[in-house]
Formats: C-alpha cells, sequence, structure tokens
C-alpha cells in the first residue's frame, strides 16, 4: 500500500488519474461481468474463438487471436474457471483500456483533467457501452482501437512527428480487421492528417512506409485462410480458402456489403429520418438525459473553424461524427420500430457514442471555464466536483441494471436443450439463442458432444453444408444445400428420410417456407424442445426415455431447477442483448414447467 501511494505521488497528475480511470473501469467491468456466455453473437464468438475458427462476415480475426490468447493466460492464472468467464473478463480489460484511451484523448484536447474524467465516464458507464463491455463482443476491440485512433489524431495535432502518423496507419489497418465501421472515422481522419502534411507526404519513402504500416495492420486477415485450411470446425462460417471466399466474407456479400442485414429487407430510405430520431433519442439515454447539452454547444463552436484549410481536431472529430451519422443511419435496413432491430441498429450508436463523450467533458470544460473565467481555481474546483458528481451518477444509476455476475441463463438455456437428449442425436436449431446457447456449452464445457448441432438458417449456404461432412462424417446431406423446391438442394422431408436411423430434434420449429414435412411429419414435445417424427409413430411417442435420463441424471435436474428459478426472475433487457431473445425465453415457461414436471414423474412432456 505504501510502495502504491509512493508511485501516486511520483507519477504525473495527469497519468496518475489515468491510471484511477483504468482501475475503476476495469474494476467495475469486472464486478458486473457475465460469469459464463450472454445472449447476442456472445455464444458464436466465445466458441469460434475458443476453437480458432471463423467468426460472421467478416471473420474478426484479431478479436479471435485475441481472445483466444486471453482465454490461455486466464486459464494458466485461474485453472479452474468458466473459460466463457475468462474470455467475459478479458473484453471487460479492453474496455477498461478504451475509457483511458478516451480520458487520455478529452485531456489532451482541452487541457483538463476533469474533461478527460467527465468523458470517460460518460462513454464508459452509458448503458449501452457497459453491456457489451460485460462479455465478448466485437465493441470492446472496437472501442479500443477507435479511442485510439482519437488520441493519437489529438497527439499529431499537438507534436507533428511521422512515428505517430506512421503509428495511426497501423491502427487503422488493425481497426478495419474488426469493424468495417471503422472505415468512417480512418478516411476522413487519413484526409486530415495529409492535409497537413502533404508537402512531407510527397516523399516516396514516406508513401511506401505508410502503405506497409497499413497493410500490417491488415495482415490479420491471413488468419481467415489458415483457419478454413487447417482447422475442422463446425461452428465456422465461410469458405476463406478460396479467393472468392475470402472476398465474399471480407464484403459481407451474404448481408449485404453495405447493410446490417441480408438486403432482403430493404428500408433505406424510408428509415434514415426514423433512425436519426431514434438516435437522439438513445443519445439522450446515454448521457443522463441532458449532458448531450453541452455536446451540441461544444460541436457548434467547434465548426466555427470550419473555413480553415488546416483545423483542429475537435473539428475533424465534428465532421466525422456527421458522416458516420448521416451514412450509417441511411444504410440502416433494418425495420427500427421493431425492438429486436432496434437493438440491432443501437449497438453501431456506440462508436460515435466516444466523440459525444469527448463534446460532452468539452462542452461542460469550456462552460464551467468561462462562468468563472475571473477565478481559476474555483473553476478547477467545480470541474473536478462535476467529474466526481457525473462518474457516480452514471455509474450508480446503471449499476444494477448492468449487474450480470449471477446471470446464466443463456447458459443453463443451452445445456437444458442438450442434455435429456437421446444418444447420437440430430438438433436442428432455428435462431441464434438456440445456436449459439447450445454449441457454447458442447464446445466449452464438453455438453453432449455426441450430439449434432445443425443451424438450418446456416444450411443454406453451401459451404456451411461442405464444413459439416467434414466434421460431422456421420450425418447425411442429401444435397449440396438446403433450400425446398429447388434442383441441387433438399428440404427438411429428405433430411430427415436420409438420417432416419437417428432421431432429429428441432429448436424452435421448422424453417419458414418449408412445407415438406406436412402430411408426412409433425412435432411432439420433448423437454423444451421438438422431436420429429412420422405422423404413424405420433400417436406411439412419449418421452419415457428423456423420464428416465432426467430422474437417474442429479447434474440435468440441476440444471433445469436453476433455469426455472432463473426466468421466475426479472429478465432484464441487457441481459439477453436482444428484445427477440427476450420474447423467446418469455414464451417457454409452460414448457420448462413440463420439463421439471417430466424429471419428477416420468409422465408425457
Amino acid at each position: 500500500s505504501y510502495s502504491f501511494c509512493t508511485l501516486l505521488v511520483k507519477m504525473d497528475e495527469r497519468h496518475a488519474w489515468g491510471t484511477a480511470v483504468l482501475a475503476v473501469s476495469i474494476g467495475v467491468y469486472g464486478a458486473t461481468v457475465h460469469p459464463s456466455v450472454a445472449g447476442g453473437d456472445a455464444g458464436e464468438l466465445a466458441t469460434v474463438a475458443h476453437g480458432l475458427g471463423v467468426a460472421h462476415p467478416p471473420g474478426y480475426p484479431t478479436l479471435t487471436m485475441l481472445t483466444w490468447l486471453g482465454e490461455r493466460v486466464g486459464a494458466a492464472v485461474m485453472p479452474t474457471a468458466d473459460l466463457g468467464l475468462l474470455q467475459n473478463l478479458f473484453h471487460a480489460m479492453m474496455s477498461g483500456v478504451a475509457n483511458t484511451f478516451l480520458y487520455y484523448c478529452s485531456t489532451e484536447l482541452t487541457n483538463s483533467i476533469p474533461s478527460g474524467l467527465i468523458s470517460a465516464a460518460i462513454f464508459g458507464f452509458a448503458p449501452i457501452v457497459w453491456t457489451y463491455s460485460t462479455h465478448i463482443e466485437v465493441f470492446s476491440l472496437n472501442n479500443l482501437l477507435i479511442t485510439l485512433l482519437e488520441l493519437l489524431c489529438v497527439l499529431y495535432y499537438k507534436h507533428r512527428t511521422m512515428p505517430i502518423v506512421y503509428f495511426g496507419a497501423f491502427i487503422s489497418g488493425l481497426s478495419l480487421t474488426n469493424q468495417h465501421t471503422s472505415v468512417l472515422y480512418v478516411a476522413p481522419f487519413i484526409l486530415w492528417v495529409a492535409g497537413w502534411e502533404y508537402k512531407r507526404l510527397l516523399n516516396i519513402k514516406r508513401i511506401l512506409v505508410l502503405g506497409v504500416c497499413f497493410a500490417l495492420g491488415m495482415a490479420p486477415y491471413l488468419y481467415l485462410v489458415w483457419s478454413a485450411m487447417f482447422m475442422v470446425n463446425a461452428n465456422s462460417w465461410g469458405a476463406c480458402s478460396t479467393w472468392d471466399g475470402f472476398l465474399t466474407h471480407f464484403f459481407r456479400k451474404e448481408y449485404g456489403t453495405f447493410s446490417l442485414a441480408s438486403q432482403e429487407s430493404n428500408y433505406k430510405v424510408q428509415n434514415f429520418k426514423r433512425a436519426w430520431i431514434y438516435y437522439l433519442w438513445d443519445t439522450k439515454n446515454q448521457t443522463l438525459q441532458v449532458l448531450w447539452v453541452f455536446a451540441v454547444l461544444a460541436i457548434i463552436l467547434s465548426l466555427a473553424h470550419l473555413r480553415r484549410l488546416r483545423v483542429a481536431p475537435d473539428t475533424i472529430f465534428a465532421i466525422t461524427l456527421a458522416l458516420y451519422l448521416n451514412f450509417f443511419n441511411y444504410l440502416c435496413n433494418l425495420p427500427i420500430d421493431r425492438p429486436l432491430f432496434y437493438g440491432v441498429q443501437q449497438r453501431f450508436w456506440i462508436q460515435p457514442l466516444s466523440l459525444v463523450a469527448i463534446f460532452v467533458g468539452k462542452g461542460i470544460t469550456d462552460t464551467v471555464s468561462f462562468v468563472c473565467k475571473a477565478s481559476p481555481r474555483v473553476s478547477t474546483v467545480l470541474l473536478y466536483g462535476v467529474a466526481a458528481c457525473v462518474t457516480m451518477l452514471q455509474a450508480g444509476l446503471h449499476y444494477r441494471e448492468m449487474d450480470q455476475s449471477e446471470n446464466y441463463i443463456v447458459h443453463d438455456f443451452g445445456k437444458a436443450i442438450l442434455t435429456p437428449l437421446p444418444k447420437d442425436s440430430i438438433v436442428l436449431t432455428k435462431g441464434d439463442l438456440m445456436i449459439n446457447s447450445a454449441r457454447y456449452v458442447q464446445a466449452m464445457h464438453g455438453v453432449r458432444p455426441d450430439v449434432r448441432i445443425i443451424d438450418q438458417e446456416m444450411m443454406t449456404y453451401d459451404w456451411y453444408i461442405a464444413s459439416l461432412k467434414q466434421a460431422y462424417p456421420d450425418v447425411r446431406f442429401p444435397g449440396s444445400y438446403y433450400y425446398p423446391n429447388r434442383r441441387g438442394a433438399y428440404d427438411i422431408a429428405m433430411f430427415y428420410a436420409a438420417n432416419k436411423k437417428r432421431r432429429i430434434f428441432l429448436a424452435h420449429g421448422f424453417k419458414d417456407g418449408d412445407h415438406s414435412w406436412e402430411g408426412k411429419y409433425t412435432v411432439v414435445p420433448f423437454g423444451i424442445i421438438h422431436e420429429m417424427v412420422t405422423e404413424k409413430a405420433k400417436k406411439h411417442a412419449n418421452n419415457e426415455e428423456v423420464a428416465e435420463i432426467l430422474a437417474r441424471d442429479t447434474q440435468c435436474r440441476a440444471c433445469t431447477r436453476r433455469l426455472l428459478a432463473s426466468t421466475t426472475r426479472e429478465v432484464r433487457r441487457p441481459h439477453m442483448g436482444t428484445g427477440g431473445e427476450k420474447r423467446l425465453l418469455d414464451g417457454l415457461p409452460q414448457r420448462r414447467i413440463h420439463f421439471a414436471r417430466l424429471g419428477k414423474q416420468g409422465g408425457r412432456a
């Protein structure tokens, strides 16, 4: 304790506060982190990182490799901890580093430590940022890289040295290996630096060095090719071992390169104004309802210098914010008025929130300094007081809602799907919650490795079938991909007939549009999912086998009790990540009751 205090005294005051921001951020995130898998894409990203596979487009290679490394280091330090917890703690640490970078950026921009503290508190403890800092997701790393780029812009403006430019080129390339939305920051930042350095950049050698630095930042994409060629993983996406498959994955062609979802959902023009309204409402909620006013004030003041050819960092930040929001809200092709899709869109407002937080800190600092310009000491004391109040309010108001430290809902849900199934079953899932929860507990905890988990939506891709044939050689696929009424493809009835010697289960029903099963097959309840059986066999179908398993398997009964107990408590939205998953769980209690009753009485579910 004495040594730590001595170190703080010797440190520069600015760095001492930066250390405090880092410690508080990691401490708060660590105390509220998910103990296991969360909702949304967390289950997929966790299993892909654990097995060094390829995530959904554009692949997130840097995230995958860093998470794998963080998990291994964490396992060496805490060998008995849940692997999902170790991954979540690693991402909480990255979010803490991102808050620290934002603190330094705001402090350097305004030459005011309280401004940095306010910005870090607004951003770090904003509900949407906090939500995705308590479990594995792409946003923690994106926040780290984006805030580092913002800091490098301010440092470059102060020092004008080429090493900062070279390092910025590397980080720019690295940021594009995680989130393609980074390009909306990278492009204006590059043009801004070029405006300052156009004379020095006329040198061919410097241009080549910048190109090499940027290419090194993009180099992690080579991991996608390596993983596709050498790792057999049923949870991987894409066919990145071929040039065409790599480009398809990189440019997100299966979703639509400039879209959040597939091109079938074309809401862009109609949704632009609505997206802006939702964004403004969300920003108000993220900034304690009123502090956004100071951000608007700071943005207006920064744009006053727009006529200059070489503008300051705050001006380029304001231009970047406007570019990002207009571009991204226009490209939004989701029905944002629905809670599920609003949650998807809301996640991409985290990136501009970092700039809003900087402007909030700057606006408050400028306002207090102007009001108390006759007494700088009073101004300083008042700013530190405001920073303390903002931090306590932002953290205190949201702590209980953000606390996920006892949330095992998704983990227990995946376990309840798999545990009672007969040996060598096939589970056909539909929806992110089903597939991600089930494959997480199987890959990370070894739950029922004999069960074959196959996603109906992903079966529509031929590369997925090719991957499954390697991972599941015992499963037969009667076509190159799943698509009803299309030549060379197969439907659910054909798949059942090809695997009729195995029991097939449906988690969340049949895929929409496939009617091949009607009149031939039906489903009977089996725990919290359904078994697909022939119409003839329906009258004889019962759940005696699952009753026997539940009666003798203490672990499964304990899993069921935890699942039932967790659903009797209030389910908070941040737990599940999306409104759709919450609604899905809300529809399951009746089946869960049957599941528990089955374990006690051995009757029909």
